[in-house]
């Protein structure tokens, strides 16, 4: 039997968004509890992301309308797996901490599985690294 990489991503991706949708509260204790064990460390994060995405030469602001546009343009689906998600996040393809600009020319519809599990790769990366899970 041919090997068929794409099924094999919908399937995690389905596996994934099954186990967060299952665990909501359990990973909003995590994350609470990592936040109040390392105040510094989240404070840094914040403050970090915050001027990267302040400071960054090539920031075009754009606001809800474009937002808006590009969810529309991707038919309110996931840019990634497909999916309609109640609540789409936003997605930088580059990501901003490897030079990728806040623009809206970077950014892509994503439900929370997927861009939480895309870190900080590039798209190459991070379909390599669904692959070989």
């Amino acid at each position: 039997m041919a090997r068929d990489p794409e099924r094999r991503r919908r399937m995690v991706n389905a596996k994934r968004r099954d186990w967060v949708a299952r665990n909501r509260d359990k990973i909003a204790a995590q994350n609470k509890d990592y936040q109040l064990r390392y105040p510094e460390k989240f404070l840094k994060y914040q403050q970090t992301r915050a001027r990267q995405l302040a400071e960054h030469p090539d920031r075009k602001p754009y606001g809800l309308r474009e937002w808006e546009a590009l969810k529309r343009r991707h038919d309110f689906r996931c840019a990634y797996c497909g999916e309609s998600p109640e609540r789409l996040e936003q997605d930088h393809v580059v990501p901003v901490s490897r030079g990728g600009r806040h623009a809206i020319a970077n950014i892509l519809p994503a439900c929370k599985p997927c861009n939480l599990s895309k870190h900080d790769y590039l798209l190459v990366e991070w379909r390599r690294e669904l692959a070989g899970r």
